[in-house]
């Protein structure tokens, strides 16, 4: 993080001067342009103090007019000209435009037709304002050049500069409400949080401390979300040594955000050291807290997960069951505690096939979590999804079916229908369906499930692949080819154009692509991809995983459908193994 001036009191006292200049000049525009049109940006990245200012505005002024536009929307001037009708108000107030310019994208569709518009503006006979957010501001200036150089004026107004001291009496932050914020509320986020870091210094007082580590630990959780993976690994790099020099490597806090760095290395599969780090934090919390302290179970779940990756299924058992032990001891045993560590257990018995042990742990788990914390909790949901993906691999699909529909009502009715985790429950809702084969349903599940990850992560993120992936290849089992095909080329350049090109995430999207193009007789387009899948495959997992041997012989099919001579598949095929 680079450095920064530090808010004072002399910056706050200019910017409150500022603001009182910015509104006294907005109550003008609007007493001037009375009767007449004109167009001005009132830019503010705060909706509460927004909504405030229209709210005082509208007391001042009555008539004035408020569209909110909904989302999607590409048509701007067409819906606000519904919305106004016959009708000639003492002024246009236009919200929430940020809903149709998604930050991330280069097709911005709604500011092109804004571009296009500029002159049918005129018909409003009085000003016509557009609130919005800085970086929506950044792309109507990018994207709608003429529609930006027709403005009157430019206002910008901002909250009053909150203090440090004031948000280190903010909680700590809830990961889930988190990972909920909409895509642009992550950015803010991001930017508050980067702020208050370089406000408390590279050196944080002994009162900021623990508040300045718990901010390092959710902005290295954002940037994660955002596949930030380095700049996330850095930060919590940063906050390790922080509180290892600060606080001691054996200080409770210290080993709290080394299992936050262990989190992340374990997720960009750097297993050695997240093992490390996780037996440590194990030690350290038997050490000081006792072996039957709730801690020492959370980090058993934790070293657990990274075993349970490793395949050291028996160590992993182990330590589940451990954890097990001490939550029944401390909580009881039909604590909530005690239904998330029977469904650990069982997720990890069904990974291991053991299916007949893993049921009734999770009926248990979801009887426990129903009686605790009502049936419409979004844990009971979670319970939900394990047991039905149990029930579809044992080919019990109708009672999976029902499952899946009541978790995902429950996360869209107390998550919202726009969480990332609603996400999660349409494509594997979407999935059952293909199996069922009603693509018709699937198609339309998935490409919601598509549309909320492009809303909350944008339209480039890792988790987009995925989805675009699923949706395709439900479009090729069904031999609809060129639905599919669209959707594998753009999955394959989001991984071009995030990794690299010989990034192992290439791998899977190349052997999509083939595949198609193999199925309907491309067979030269087809060939380099699936080579190039090969050897991505080979240099990232070895010859001899799984998946490298499934593409090898995918190769060696296509090579024999070109009628390649066998010697010639041969080197072919050795050629690519080794990279060359």
């Amino acid at each position: 993080m680079s450095e920064a001036p530090r808010t004072t009191t002399m910056g706050r006292e200019r910017d409150a001067e500022r603001q009182a200049a910015d509104l006294a000049a907005f109550r003008r525009m609007l007493q001037i342009s009375s009767g007449t049109f004109s167009l001005s940006f009132a830019v503010c990245d705060d909706r509460r103090l927004r909504d405030s200012l229209i709210e005082r505005f509208s007391a001042e002024l009555p008539g004035i007019s408020i569209v909110r536009l909904p989302a999607g929307v590409d048509g701007i001037y067409t819906t606000t000209a519904a919305r106004i009708g016959s009708q000639t108000p003492a002024a246009i107030f236009i919200l929430d435009i940020e809903a149709s310019v998604p930050f991330g994208s280069d097709s911005q569709p709604a500011l092109r037709t804004l571009n296009a518009s500029r002159e049918l503006w005129e018909a409003f006979r009085c000003p016509v304002v557009f609130w919005l957010a800085e970086y929506a501001i950044t792309l109507l200036y990018r994207h709608a050049p003429d529609f930006w150089r027709y403005r009157s004026h430019q206002f910008e107004f901002v909250p009053e500069a909150a203090t440090i001291e004031d948000a280190s009496l903010e909680p700590q932050a809830d990961y889930i409400q988190v990972e909920g914020l909409t895509y642009e509320q992550k950015l803010f986020r991001v930017s508050e949080l980067e702020n208050r870091l370089r406000e408390a210094g590279p050196v944080p007082s002994d009162e900021l401390l623990m508040h300045v580590l718990g901010w390092m630990c959710e902005l290295a959780y954002l940037y994660r979300l955002f596949s930030r993976y380095g700049e996330a690994s850095n930060l919590l790099r940063m906050a390790l040594h922080m509180a290892e020099e600060r606080l001691g490597g054996d200080h409770l806090i210290t080993i709290s955000v080394a299992a936050h760095l262990a989190s992340l290395l374990q997720a960009t599969n750097k297993l050695e050291e997240a093992e490390k780090h996780l037996r440590h934090a194990l030690d350290v919390a038997e050490k000081q807290l006792g072996e039957d302290h709730s801690k020492v179970a959370v980090f058993c779940n934790n070293l657990a997960s990274l075993l349970r990756q490793t395949n050291r299924i028996a160590e992993a058992e182990s330590l589940l069951r451990r954890s097990l032990k001490i939550d029944e001891a401390n909580s009881g045993s039909d604590d909530p505690k005690v239904a998330f560590g029977l469904n650990n257990l069982a997720q990890m018995l069904k990974a291991s096939g053991r299916y007949e042990e893993a049921e009734p742990l999770m009926r248990q788990a979801l009887v426990l979590s129903e009686t605790r914390l009502g049936v419409n909790h979004p844990r009971v949901a979670t319970n939900l999804n394990n047991l039905a993906s149990l029930l579809m691999d044992t080919n019990r699909v109708t009672e999976a079916e029902t499952l899946m529909r009541r978790a995902l009502q429950i996360d869209e009715n107390s998550l919202g229908e726009d969480h990332p985790t609603v996400a999660v429950r349409l494509n594997n809702l979407g999935q059952l369906l293909q199996r069922t084969n009603r693509l018709e349903e699937a198609d339309k599940i998935m490409r919601r499930a598509l549309a909320i990850d492009e809303a909350n992560l944008g339209a480039d993120h890792p988790k987009v692949v995925i989805r675009l992936n699923n949706l395709a290849r439900m479009h090729q089992a069904a031999s609809r080819f060129a639905e599919a095909e669209p959707l594998y080329r753009r999955a394959l350049s989001i991984v071009e154009s995030n990794s690299g090109l010989d990034h192992s995430s290439l791998a899977i999207p190349l052997n999509n692509l083939a595949s198609l193009l193999q199925a309907t007789n491309r067979l030269e387009e087809a060939e380099p991809l699936m080579r190039r899948a090969l050897s991505i495959f080979v240099d990232s997992m070895g010859a001899e995983h799984p998946n490298s041997q499934t593409v090898r012989r995918n190769y060696i099919t296509l090579l024999q459908a070109l009628k390649v001579p066998e010697e010639e598949i041969e080197e072919r095929v050795k050629s690519a193994v080794e990279g060359r």
